[in-house]
């Protein structure tokens, strides 16, 4: 067993203020985190094939022995290929049984909005939000949960109930806690305060930045020649890149070049039709109560 642990673990979602929640939390004295947020381990088969002991000293070599330890890595409510939030938390589970895991969930439809112009971004999809929606509800989404892909996931990341179900199947309710974009928003100190105590910290502290929200998305690239789909369109570059380059290093730089690498949207409405709205609604209607029953918390989302 490696000398290091981890005493917390963010899964997810993604689109969520995980950013925002990792740029607050890190001011913490009790807690140590990884310099770059989204340090993933449990669903990249490339840095699980290298063990837990190489991952904990890649990242937490520097952690004090007194300090709470965890990352914020919305990947682990979203997987990839064939590693399904459910192996994860069955991974998670094999080594941390007793860890504490938090879910930060934002509506649904706008978490899925938002993911879409990411993709957009990064030149995973060319199609309208309307378009891409209207071919993933026209279609059974099961091979699409089994096989997760850039071109799917901005919807099926957002099925909190079902994802999460995977995880309280196999962690003790005390362990998970959910909180919603919205109140974090609403009141960024209360829903500080609740991680905090949540994870076994000072809940009183306060950053200094908590008036600050960070890592707000936009539909474009600054500049297309640093997304991954243009970088690495020679197999080359990526090979050099993955292999001359530690793993901790190229997590930072590539977390660095996405955040930057946004151009702000100007949008002051979503751009999606009520039609595509109304189907949304109804698609998630059953997971949200899912959800609900799971977390025994009521989620702010209007629509519902």
């Amino acid at each position: 067993m490696a000398e290091k642990t981890l005493d917390f673990l963010v899964i997810g979602a993604g689109k969520s203020a995980t950013t925002t929640l990792f740029e607050w939390a890190k001011h913490h004295p009790q807690i140590y985190m990884p310099e770059v947020k989204e340090a993933p381990f449990y669903d990249d088969e490339e840095v699980y094939k290298k063990g837990l002991d190489w991952y904990l000293n890649a990242y937490f070599a520097q952690a004090p022995e007194n300090q709470t330890t965890g990352t914020i890595t919305p990947q682990y409510m979203l997987g990839r290929e064939d590693t399904t939030p459910e192996v994860i938390a069955q991974r998670i589970k094999q080594d941390f049984p007793d860890i504490k895991l938090v879910a930060v969930l934002r509506d649904p439809i706008e978490r899925s909005f938002s993911h879409h112009k990411m993709a957009l971004r990064r030149g995973n999809t060319h199609n309208s939000f309307d378009e891409d929606v209207k071919t993933l509800l026209d279609r059974d989404l099961s091979p699409d949960r089994a096989n997760i892909t850039p071109q799917s996931n901005f919807l099926i990341a957002s099925e909190y109930g079902r994802i999460l179900s995977g995880f309280y199947d196999l962690f003790d309710p005390n362990q998970l806690l959910v909180l919603f974009t919205e109140e974090i928003q609403a009141d960024p100190q209360s829903a500080l305060k609740k991680f905090f105590s949540f994870i076994g910290v000072d809940e009183k502290f306060i950053p200094s930045n908590i008036e600050t929200s960070y890592h707000k998305g936009g539909g474009q690239p600054k500049t297309k020649i640093l997304t991954a789909n243009f970088l690495f369109r020679v197999p080359f570059i990526e090979k050099l890149w993955k292999n001359l380059i530690p793993h901790p290093v190229r997590k930072k730089v590539e977390n660095k070049i996405n955040r930057w690498n946004v151009k702000p949207s100007t949008e002051t409405t979503t751009s999606y039709s009520e039609e595509t709205e109304n189907k949304l609604i109804e698609h998630f209607q059953e997971d949200i109560q899912l959800l609900e029953k799971l977390s025994q918390r009521a989620p702010p989302w209007k629509r519902w």
